[in-house]
């Protein structure tokens, strides 16, 4: 039965340690915080906008991060690219629709529809390993 456990979490890529977070409103962040806590996830940091996302990325490059990709007036694109290219593994998080034709581009990994919840945050935190 040990094997067998090994086994699995073998296949599964490793938890992140330090998430992104960057949503700008405040009710989602703190429940997306919450979720993170709950699965495991030992640092957090939750930014509200392209520029504070941004200087988050330059102080500690993240594991992974979850972004808005519509922040009021902006949209978090140049996050986005700044995760791309550092290699970040990301997710965009929308109420809209509009944007699954720019994961490519942008280099998300996928798109999760808001309203999201812990088992969403789950499933893209720590995917089999391909």
């Amino acid at each position: 039965m040990r094997a067998d456990i090994s086994n699995t979490q073998a296949s599964v890529a490793p938890q992140p340690n330090h998430v992104l977070v960057v949503e700008d409103n405040m009710i989602i962040a703190l429940d997306t915080e919450d979720n993170l806590r709950s699965l495991g996830v030992s640092s957090i940091a939750v930014k509200s906008n392209v520029a504070d996302a941004l200087a988050a990325i330059e102080k500690r490059v993240p594991d992974f991060a979850i972004v808005d990709f519509n922040l009021g007036s902006e949209s978090s694109a140049p996050v986005a690219r700044a995760l791309a290219q550092r290699g970040v593994r990301f997710v965009l998080a929308t109420g809209y629709t509009d944007i699954a034709d720019q994961l490519e581009e942008l280099g998300a990994e996928s798109l999760m529809r808001k309203p999201y919840g812990p088992d969403d945050i789950a499933s893209v935190l720590t995917p089999a390993m391909r």
